[in-house]
């Protein structure tokens, strides 16, 4: 079962409001956060080759959803190492997945690779996320949309789990 993911008007990765960004979409595929996107050529660094800014953000934000989801409250990049396998060029589609390794009170950790059209993995990450407080989290929320409306608690698969489990953490408010 495929589960959509809202969106944030100005984000650079998911962003419809955009119109210097990807324009992705995040969903949920078999417990992996996946976002299949077209980067435009001028993304590109050097002619044939997305530029390793652009990759780095495609797989920071699929793995800081797979982190928000498990964790049950959004989290932010403390830490990201990226590794570039090879080459790939702007115009075609590619695929990210993310998922979340390791579930802490105060810290995540997540991994993910950007495949080609092909299924090669041409680069992967891992990295550290760190859960927003409660009131941060509320705040992104407002801020986000799915289906053309505004978004809420409950369009998050993570926000009723996190209320399940009294998630505490050193961001709380």
């Amino acid at each position: 079962m495929t589960v959509r993911l809202p969106w944030s008007g100005t984000c650079f990765v998911c962003g419809e409001d955009n119109p210097h960004g990807v324009a992705g979409r995040f969903v949920v595929e078999d417990g992996a956060v996946v976002l299949r996107t077209i980067p435009p050529v001028w993304f590109e660094g050097y002619r044939g080759q997305l530029h390793g800014g652009i990759v780095s953000a495609l797989l920071d934000e699929t793995i800081g959803w797979a982190c928000t989801l498990a964790r049950g409250r959004f989290c932010v990049t403390s830490e990201l190492r990226v590794r570039f396998l090879r080459p790939i060029a702007g115009g075609g589609e590619v695929v990210v997945r993310g998922r979340a390794v390791d579930v802490g009170d105060r810290r995540v950790t997540g991994r993910g690779d950007l495949l080609d059209v092909r299924g090669r993995r041409v680069a992967s990450a891992d990295g550290v996320f760190v859960p927003v407080s409660h009131s941060r989290h509320a705040r992104v929320v407002e801020m986000l949309r799915i289906d053309g409306r505004p978004a809420r608690p409950t369009d998050l698969p993570m926000v009723e789990s996190a209320a399940r489990r009294g998630d505490g953490g050193e961001n709380d408010d």
